[in-house]
């Protein structure tokens, strides 16, 4: 038995009762889904930062008005992957508070 589990020995046996093993699950269920949370909050923040940077990296004065004229497809696509994390995290957390 490890520490974490240890923690849920409350009668200090050794080992875990029914009830204390079904504690000790649904205590580990939350802490992965608490990490899987924090992870997509991360990855959304990151988007937005990312989004920032390229924007006023294009509009920094040694970026050529040519350079920017080509990559205008790509860009287009960039913007539209990046703020679909955000969005998509915020909607899913939005879903995901009301069920």
């Amino acid at each position: 038995m490890d520490e974490n589990m240890a923690q849920f020995d409350k009668d200090k046996t050794g080992s875990l009762s029914e009830k204390e093993f079904e504690l000790y699950q649904q205590n580990e269920k939350l802490q992965a889904t608490l990490a899987k949370q924090d992870a997509q909050r991360k990855m959304a923040w990151t988007a937005v930062f990312v989004i920032i940077s390229v924007t006023a990296i294009l509009f920094h004065p040694s970026v050529s008005d040519k350079r920017i004229e080509t990559i205008i497809p790509m860009l287009d696509w960039f913007y539209i992957a990046m703020a679909s994390i955000p969005g998509a995290f915020m909607g899913m957390t939005a879903w995901m508070s009301k069920k």
